[in-house]
């Protein structure tokens, strides 16, 4: 791994997103999580819908069923949003944020 400081590690965090954003593979989705619990078979329907099959999920702390729910799908990571970081960026595809998750993005970075 490569050791960098917390400006470098930010800098590369929003260019990698900036491309993500220019090549429109970040996708925005209302709710992953809901009251009755997500399903790893609901998961995989709805990556499938989305023709994602490579994704890294940036989600907040209380999407925690969607959570348990994709860690097992494979090319598929769960990560919360403080999380995010540059070699999940490059080694997924797709970003998929949801609703709640952006707002937190929003809420830490700016």
């Amino acid at each position: 791994t490569i050791d960098m400081n917390k400006k470098e590690r930010r800098a590369a965090l929003f260019c990698l997103l900036s491309s993500k954003a220019k090549d429109s593979s970040i996708k925005v989705i209302e709710v992953l999580d809901n009251s009755l619990g997500a399903k790893t078979k609901d998961m995989v329907i709805v990556f499938g819908n989305m023709n994602s099959n490579s994704a890294t999920v940036a989600l907040n702390k209380t999407e925690l069923n969607a959570m348990k729910a994709i860690k097992n799908i494979p090319n598929i990571k769960a990560i919360y949003v403080n999380y995010l970081n540059p070699a999940d960026l490059l080694k997924y595809k797709d970003l998929v944020f949801t609703k709640a998750s952006l707002e937190e993005l929003n809420w830490i970075y700016l």
